[in-house]
């Protein structure tokens, strides 16, 4: 009888508890941390901060840039950065890092200097196209996917020149171009088309490593000529009226920045060489990948593009009214008859620059 009455007021005291757990609220869900907070400001004349990923862990490494001032620098084992002699002002800061979403803050350099921090986002990264050495002369290498899988059939064609080909079953393809800069675009229906560029120098050949990935949207009617307008354009192009660099040839130069490379061809093409390297405005865009998307250039890298083509921005005038394939070009206030370079998917990057003193360049990225 004891133990029956036991076991009851156990049963009756098990019930009241649960039903005392039952009544109370669910455990709260805690928020995310987020690691953002700037360091303190490092003093007069200085530019300091700090890199983080998502979760709050410090990344190493990273490219920081200052695009107004052209200054680069790169995050130590504890995410931070530092810049000396930076003058009070506002300033458009960028982190680049592979594997990471590109970021860009905007700091204050006051008398106690300026500070900010980063918390970069990990995104997938495309595999970007392999050039090397090839004891063969003229221009080889292979075309796959990026799943490693070989790609036949698909075109690879020299810009601007008549040659070209197909990939094989393996997907390797042979073009026996002469020495020289080349420009080189590869598409496959079903995937994104690449463009690379090459140095081809006369005691060897070159190899080109190249992956297309599934194409990523639906091309545009304006989007589905972009590479064969590109290859008209090198055709009809000449030295007085365009010039095209790729990024090997650029980083060879040893210029890092595309605006310090487009100031460098209108230059050229200008007739003024070096002497006409500050015409043009900074804050300019360029047709992207064909258009009719355009980039703004002022913090752009060369490392991160192909190829830049540059141009005279004068007005267009149609194919249709060309006598004999010849076009009436004003250059340097002197009426001079010249083959007509057409621009095509302009209009934005145009209305962009509206008022301002820019060349016409196309820039392909990687």
């Amino acid at each position: 009888m004891h133990i029956r009455l036991a076991g009851a007021a156990f049963a009756a005291v098990s019930c009241l508890g649960l039903r005392s757990i039952a009544a109370q609220e669910p455990p709260a869900r805690l928020p995310a941390v987020v690691v953002n907070a700037a360091p303190d400001k490092p003093g007069a004349r200085k530019l300091a901060g700090v890199v983080r990923d998502t979760v709050g862990f410090p990344i190493d490494g990273v490219e920081i840039t200052i695009a107004a001032s052209h200054r680069r620098a790169t995050t130590f084992g504890n995410g931070a950065f530092q810049f000396d002699k930076i003058a009070p002002g506002t300033y458009d800061v960028r982190a680049r890092k592979l594997g990471y979403a590109p970021q860009v803050r905007t700091i204050v350099v006051d008398s106690a200097g300026g500070a900010g921090a980063f918390a970069m986002v990990p995104v997938p990264v495309p595999l970007l196209p392999v050039v090397s050495s090839a004891v063969r002369g003229g221009l080889s290498g292979v075309v796959g996917d990026t799943a490693f899988r070989p790609l036949p059939g698909a075109e690879v064609r020299v810009v601007g020149h008549s040659d070209a080909t197909v990939t094989d079953s393996t997907g390797a393809f042979y073009i026996p171009v002469r020495p020289g800069v080349y420009t080189v675009a590869i598409s496959q229906p079903g995937y994104d088309f690449k463009v690379v560029g090459v140095i081809v120098p006369p005691d060897s050949g070159r190899r080109i490593t190249a992956y297309l990935a599934p194409l990523s949207h639906e091309r545009s009617v304006r989007e589905v000529h972009n590479l064969e307008d590109f290859g008209t354009r090198m055709a009809w192009r000449t030295v007085a009226n365009s010039k095209v660099f790729t990024r090997t040839e650029l980083q060879e130069r040893g210029i890092d920045w595309v605006t310090d490379a487009v100031q460098m061809g209108w230059g050229w093409f200008g007739g003024g060489g070096d002497r006409e390297r500050n015409d043009l405005d900074h804050d300019c865009v360029a047709v992207k990948n064909g258009g009719p998307g355009y980039i703004e250039m002022e913090t752009l890298m060369v490392e991160e593009i192909e190829t830049i083509e540059v141009y005279k921005a004068l007005p267009s005038i149609s194919m249709t009214h060309m006598p004999a394939g010849q076009g009436a070009r004003i250059m340097n206030n002197a009426r001079v008859s010249v083959p007509q370079v057409q621009a095509s998917n302009s209009r934005e990057a145009a209305i962009k620059n509206r008022g301002k003193r820019c060349a016409l360049v196309y820039v392909w990225t990687r």
